[in-house]
Parts: structure tokens; sequence; C-alpha cells
């Protein structure tokens, strides 16, 4: 029923923040959670609640995540950022992280009481009261380093001589003090979750009880499960394609496109339930270990040949061109996922979307014009997004020698993610007239 779930996700919480850098990724963590209430959710209104609001806390983690591949650029240009992000984030995770873990806690002892089971009470006082003094903790600790840099000489503009009272100079102690103290109180909060989540799960009468409660209310709405399922896995894939837009700066891509293809892998598990296409995730992952690789090699050219004249250094010149070759063979993965994305979608539009009983001829006549329509639309963002491959590897093949070409790259990117964007809306919103 999830709760398996909502302990494995515990592991992408408990650890610190250094900044805005995150080991675990939170959004992974909600991700999991979310997943976890797919079922809990229609049984109770606090569940569904608590489902709506991870899915802020996944948003929060996404947008964390991105500004992550900054930090870099943050640092060579102006610190100032990382203390601003730092602030805004432990703000937000006050504001919709910690709130969202004990609504999921009271909602599961609201549960508890209609089943009549005393197995969310066991371990749950605890859990509870240490989420809050965690999640404190991680926030604070968090942003009490990065507030050396408005007491740091580059910030106030003054030399001055050392002043063992200023705390810009305490920077490596207090991040050591971060880790030390969010990670004991972390693992402590791991091992509490853990506990609770694993004992709830193993307590056979209250999983028998919730099962039976949850298959007498779905009965008659199976439908609706498969439209979460393929509703959820397309947010999923509109993310990851904005993790597909370019944003260049000193010729590094700082919106890495292997994020888009991990949310692509997750997408590509959920439809396989749904739709014909088997090799969906496969290509998906491949993808996503390519564009990895690009990555990586990317950052480590742009760290020590940044300035380097191409045409006058056989070294930089030659691994130049392995980046760009590498690149170019993810940019082939990817046209395969767009490929096999397009056959699952049309799939969908065939078995998912209409209607769920018998219409009046008229409306049926309209409805197969709307599956026309779509399948049109599906063909034409897969055009685009095969385009837009092709243009994205010639960009990088140009860089040095047409740089101005990245403008292409922009432009029919843009136009396929609007092409694109408009195709999932509208085959959701086909699914969501059959199913609900």
């Amino acid at each position: 029923m999830g709760f398996g779930l909502f302990a494995i996700s515990l592991i992408f919480f408990f650890t610190p923040n250094l900044d805005i850098i995150d080991v675990l990724p939170d959004f992974i963590g909600a991700i999991l959670v979310i997943r976890g209430l797919n079922k809990l959710s229609d049984l109770t209104p606090g569940l569904s609640d608590t489902k709506h609001a991870f899915y802020h806390v996944l948003y929060i983690g996404l947008a964390k995540f991105v500004l992550m591949f900054f930090v870099p650029y943050f640092n060579r240009n102006d610190a100032g950022y990382i203390l601003i992000f730092t602030f805004t984030f432990a703000v937000l995770e006050m504001i919709f992280l910690l709130p969202a873990y004990r609504k999921l806690l009271d909602s599961i002892l609201y549960l508890g009481d209609r089943t009549e089971n005393s197995a969310v009470f066991k371990g749950r006082s605890e859990f509870f009261s240490f989420t809050s003094i965690f999640f404190i903790a991680r926030s604070l600790l968090a942003v009490i380093p990065e507030l050396s840099y408005i007491m740091s000489d580059e910030a106030s503009g003054i030399v001055s001589s050392y002043n063992p009272r200023n705390i810009a100079n305490y920077k490596n102690v207090l991040i050591l003090f971060n880790f030390i103290i969010v990670g004991i109180l972390g693992l402590i909060w791991l091992i509490l979750g853990i506990r609770y989540f694993n004992g709830i799960r193993n307590d056979r009468i209250f999983i028998r009880d919730v099962t039976e409660h949850y298959e007498e209310i779905m009965q008659n709405r199976k439908g609706i499960l498969i439209y979460r399922r393929l509703h959820f896995a397309f947010v999923l894939i509109i993310v990851g394609a904005i993790f597909l837009f370019d944003l260049i700066s000193e010729k590094l891509d700082l919106l890495p496109d292997f994020a888009g293809g991990a949310l692509f892998v997750i997408a590509g598990y959920l439809m396989l339930r749904h739709v014909k296409t088997k090799y969906l995730t496969l290509s998906a992952a491949v993808y996503t270990l390519l564009s990895a690789g690009y990555w990586g090699w990317s950052l480590y050219f742009a760290e020590n040949y940044q300035n380097v004249n191409l045409f006058s250094n056989i070294r930089a010149n030659d691994m130049f061109i392995g980046i760009s070759s590498l690149h170019a063979l993810s940019c082939v993965a990817l046209g395969v996922f767009l490929y096999l994305f397009y056959k699952a979608l049309n799939d969908v539009i065939d078995e998912h979307t209409g209607s769920s009983f018998e219409e009046l001829s008229s409306v049926r006549a309209r409805l197969n014009e709307e599956n026309s329509i779509m399948k049109h639309q599906n063909t034409t963002a897969l055009v685009l997004g095969l385009v837009s491959c092709a243009v994205s590897a010639a960009r990088v093949f140009l860089l040095y020698e047409l740089s101005v070409f990245w403008m292409a790259d922009v432009v029919v990117r843009i136009i396929w993610l609007y092409v694109f964007i408009d195709l999932i809306d509208s085959v959701s919103y086909s699914m969501e007239y059959k199913y609900l």
C-alpha cells in the first residue's frame, strides 16, 4: 500500500545540505512519497491533501536540483547568489517540506483510527517530534555558514586585518559543524522513520484492513488508476523535456540533459504496464548514460581548456571532437527515445482516450476526429523533436566555428517544446474525459 516507499523516501531527505547542494536530491524522495500515496490518497481526504503537498516539495526539489549545477558559476562571479538561494530554499522547506511530512503522519494516524488498529501508533510520537527537530536544524544550519559572505571583505569592500570574531574566518568550521550535527540528527530520524513505516508495513492485520477498504472503494473506479499512472508519467516527461533546453554559460550547459533523461526512465517504467513499446525505458536509460558522460566530459573540458585555441592545440581539438561525437551519439539515443515515445503515445490515444461507454454517433465521430488530430500532432511533435536533436548535435560541433548557431537551437527547441507540451495536455485531457 505504499508504506515501503515511504521508508525508502527517507533516504533522500536525511542528508545535510551544503548551501544548495543536496547529495541525494529531495525531488526523488518526493516522487517516492507521491507514488506511495497513489492508493492511500483515495482512502481519506487528508492523505489526498498530503499527496498535493508533496507535489509542491517535488517542484521545489527540482528547482534546487537545477540550481545546484550553477554553484561553480556563482562562485566564480558572485557568491552572494548562493546565500540568497540557500536562504530561500531553507524558508521554502520550512513552509512546504516540514508541514508535508507532519501532514503525512497525521493522516496515517487518522487512517489507523478509522481501521481501529494500533500499528500506526508504535514509534509515531518519537518520529513525529524528531521530524520537526531534524528539518529545522537541516534548514537553519545550511544557512549559517553562508552568512559569512555578508561579513567577508569581498562583500563589504573593506580590506581589514584578521578579526577573530568575524564568522567569515570560520566558514569551513561551520560547514563541518553542519555536517556533523545534521548528519547525526538525520541518521536518528532515518532510523526512527524506517522503523515506524516498516512496523506498519509488517502489520498484516492493518495492511489487510486497509487493502480491503481500498478495494471496496475502487471496485468501480479502476480506470482512475490508469489515468493517474499515465498522467504522472506525462508530468515527468514534460519536466524532463524542459531539462533538454540548453542554458549555455562559458560553453557549458548549466541545465544538464541527463537529469531529464533520468525522469524519462521513471516515466517509461510507469508507462510499460499500459503500452506495447517495451524498449522505451531502455532507450531512456541509454540516453541518460550518454548525456551524463557528455556533460561530465564537457565540464572537464570547460575547466581545463576554456581559453585554449582549438586550431593550435591538438590535444584540446581532439578532446573537443570526442565530446562533440559523444553528444551527437546521445542525440541519436534521444531520437530513438522520442520515436518509441511517439509509438507509445499512439497506443495511449487508441486505448485510453475517448469514452468509456457507448456514446451517441455524433459524439463518437467527434471523439474519433479528436484522436486523429492528436495522432497528427504526435507526428508533428516527433518530426520537430528529431529536427531538434539534429540541430543540437550541430550546435556543439559548431560551438567554436559558428557560436551564433545556438540561436537556431533555441528557436527549434522552443517550438518543439510548445507543440510537445500541448500534445501531452490534449492526451491527458482526453484520458480524463474517459476515466474521470
